[in-house]
């Protein structure tokens, strides 16, 4: 406990030390008031230096010069101090201030500093010039350090000192050109600031030997031109600037000059001579020691200059349109077109192509882009190396192929609504096409519009062609779209008449028609018009059978065929009622011949009648039953006739239909004894009671079904007919 109690203490007192010297304010140091720095300026020359009682000025200070000190402190409360120098003493080298130092907690401080000039230290040096000639002026160069306040006086006869450089000196240093100078050279370096510096003397040498001039046969490389070089060259090194050498002066001769063909030869071209001027044309030949140096002649194979051709005879340049496939090989020749004229021969060059590339072969087949490339010549005067059109990129075309429509291709159809082109008469022939080699076409075929019309324009896009023993590679065809003409017919539209069965004496239902033809996804709306059906049947009429006729559509794009349809009136029974003829839908002419005909065979058989019965002796009495009879069987008769089987019904309904016959016979029999027509008194009496019988007639003959089925009676059917007498 004591222990903690006692460190508690002097950590306590130790923070407050540091407080208190921490704390400016709180105690004071004591002492003197003494700067830490000072800045001196005398004559525009400023020196800062440490605080000190002898302080050194820059060299450069001007002596007995005048200016001001500053002293000042990084201590708190420190009074920066101001005091005037003069430099007098000693020549102006020396001078002093006495001042008293202030400062907040410190004791007057009062002092005297002694300022001086510093000696400076100006050094100057040159050194010897030994140089070879190279037109150029040379002088010495001296060199001074410390100071740039200076002036140097030259001299090339006297050594400078204080007492005459600036008599028998010179500020302009003398200067040397010419190779054999060898010359001492006297300097004075003289200060020339109010500074504290001592001026220097020295010297240095200057020799100048002759140039060194080399003139060198330039190595000539030419190309191979089949004659004797000529115009050889020299090139020259060391000449001094503004010299130059005179080129008529050197002569090069050639170690053998017939030499013409490729080939390198070293130290082939000899130099001599030589004449050196300079700018103003004076010969400095003296000024150079010259060395000669031997030159090489190099004559390069002459790079081949080709032109290409499509025969071996050279008669025509290729061309990129020249090769066009044709199933056949193409070939391109090569040839050189800049072969020289020998000189010793005076013939020109025999340059051939010995080798093509293997794999650039000059021969080919098919369309495409290949490349020929020449790989040798017969003549080493010639390189393929850096020649022209050595290698050839040539092309052999694809051939064009025409589509056109075949002649005779039928494109007509009917109406169905759509644009295609439906007839595999619709042909497309190919043009074009190598020796040998098939193809076919097709595209797609199309109307302008669907609608029904004669010279339509048709337009076959979407050409594809089809190649069988042939190469599309070796074909191009640039047709992607061909018209032609052909008609839309009108299509059959069939409107039918629905037919219809209603009980005897009910209301008859509106009618309706059924149609068929359409074209896909069209239906009425395409018709103009509006459909009418009318009937033969009137409120009241009687069981039978009556026409529905319809009408009064038209349209654009179809033929419109109108069918009847049927309306049967059933009878009270419910039953279909039987059928009669309608004079309507009979041939005129041909109903008349058949009442003609009906009406001979019964009045025969009345005739026939008569006559058996006059002799038989029979009277007149019960005449008008057996008149009935016969009409009845007259009616029955022509009830008999067999109905013609439409198409798609079958023998059984046809049978159904046919009126049972046999009772005809059986009432022709009672006719041979009825007497009712005819007078007992007179057999050729054909007067019967025609009231009576062409009310019953007419009765009877409309049950007949139709007039058509007048060519099914036969004699079986009738009955046998009375022998006349």
């Amino acid at each position: 406990m004591k222990k903690k109690f006692f460190s508690l203490i002097i950590l306590t007192a130790a923070i407050l030390i540091a407080t208190f010297a921490f704390s400016e304010e709180a105690f004071a140091e004591g002492g003197p008031a003494v700067p830490d720095s000072l800045t001196c300026t005398v004559g525009g020359v400023t020196t800062r230096a440490a605080f000190g009682s002898s302080i050194e000025l820059d060299p450069e200070t001007p002596l007995s010069g005048s200016g001001t000190v500053t002293f000042a402190s990084s201590k708190p409360g420190f009074i920066p101090t101001t005091a005037s120098l003069n430099l007098t003493d000693n020549e102006g080298k020396q001078g002093s201030v006495t001042v008293t130092f202030k400062a907040d907690g410190y004791e007057d401080n009062p002092c005297t500093i002694t300022f001086h000039v510093k000696q400076g230290n100006m050094n100057a040096s040159a050194a010897d010039v030994s140089v070879q000639y190279n037109g150029e002026p040379h002088e010495i160069e001296v060199k001074v350090t410390g100071t740039s306040n200076y002036s140097i006086y030259y001299s090339p006869d006297t050594a400078l000192n204080s007492g005459n450089y600036s008599t028998a000196g010179s500020q302009t240093p003398p200067e040397y050109t010419v190779p054999g100078t060898n010359t001492t050279v006297y300097y004075y370096v003289h200060y020339t600031g109010s500074g504290n510096f001592q001026d220097k003397s020295g010297s240095a040498k200057v020799t100048i030997s002759k140039a060194t001039l080399t003139i060198t046969a330039e190595d000539v490389s030419v190309e191979y031109d089949g004659k004797v070089q000529s115009g050889l060259r020299c090139k020259v090194s060391g000449l001094a600037e503004g010299d130059k050498l005179v080129d008529s002066s050197v002569q090069i001769k050639s170690k053998d000059p017939s030499v013409i063909n490729a080939g390198t030869y070293p130290d082939f071209l000899i130099p001599s001579g030589g004449k050196v001027v300079n700018s103003a044309g004076t010969d400095v030949t003296s000024y150079y020691t010259i060395k000669y140096k031997y030159g090489k002649l190099e004559i390069k194979p002459r790079p081949v200059e080709i032109k290409w051709y499509v025969d071996s005879t050279f008669g025509e340049e290729y061309k990129p349109s020249s090769f066009v496939y044709t199933g056949m090989e193409h070939t391109v020749y090569a040839k050189v077109v800049n072969a020289a004229t020998n000189q010793t021969t005076n013939t020109e060059d025999v340059v051939t192509v010995s080798k093509y590339d293997t794999s650039k072969t000059n021969i080919q087949l098919n369309a495409g882009k290949y490349t020929t490339e020449i790989r040798e010549l017969s003549n080493k005067n010639y390189t393929l190396k850096g020649g022209k059109n050595t290698t050839l990129s040539w092309t052999i075309s694809k051939a064009p192929l025409t589509i056109s429509v075949a002649p005779g291709s039928q494109t007509d159809k009917f109406y169905d609504g759509t644009t295609a082109v439906t007839s595999e008469a619709a042909v497309l022939e190919i043009s074009g096409l190598a020796m040998g080699e098939t193809a076919q076409a097709r595209g797609e075929w199309a109307y302008s519009d669907p609608a029904a019309g004669d010279n339509k324009s048709i337009t076959i896009s979407n050409i594809v062609i089809d190649y069988a023993s042939a190469s599309s590679d070796n074909y191009t065809c640039s047709t992607t779209e061909l018209t032609a003409t052909g008609s839309i017919k009108k299509a059959m539209l069939i409107i039918k008449a629905d037919d219809i069965s209603v009980p005897y004496k009910q209301p008859v239902p509106a009618f309706t028609a059924t149609i068929t033809g359409f074209a896909e996804g069209e239906d009425e709306s395409v018709l103009t018009g509006e459909l009418s059906l009318e009937s033969d049947y009137t409120s009241g009429s009687r069981p039978g059978y009556y026409k529905i006729t319809p009408s009064g559509y038209t349209a654009d794009n179809y033929e419109i065929q109108y069918q009847d349809g049927e309306l049967i009136i059933l009878t009270e029974k419910g039953e279909l009622p039987k059928k009669w003829m309608s004079f309507s839908s009979v041939w005129v002419p041909f109903a008349i011949v058949g009442v003609v005909i009906v009406t001979g065979i019964i009045m025969n058989a009345v005739i026939a009648g008569r006559k058996r019965g006059n002799r038989r002796g029979k009277s007149g009495k019960g005449s008008d039953a057996k008149t009935r009879r016969l009409e009845t069987a007259a009616a029955a008769e022509g009830a008999g006739r067999k109905k013609r089987t439409p198409a798609g019904e079958s023998e059984e309904e046809t049978q159904d239909e046919t009126r049972d016959l046999s009772g005809v016979e059986e009432d022709l029999d009672d006719v041979e004894s009825d007497e009712t027509f005819y007078d007992d008194e007179d057999p050729d009496d054909t007067d019967y009671d025609d009231e009576d019988f062409d009310e019953d007639f007419d009765d009877d003959f409309d049950d007949y079904d139709d007039f058509d089925d007048f060519d099914d009676f036969d004699d079986e059917d009738f009955g046998d007919m009375p022998d006349e007498e």
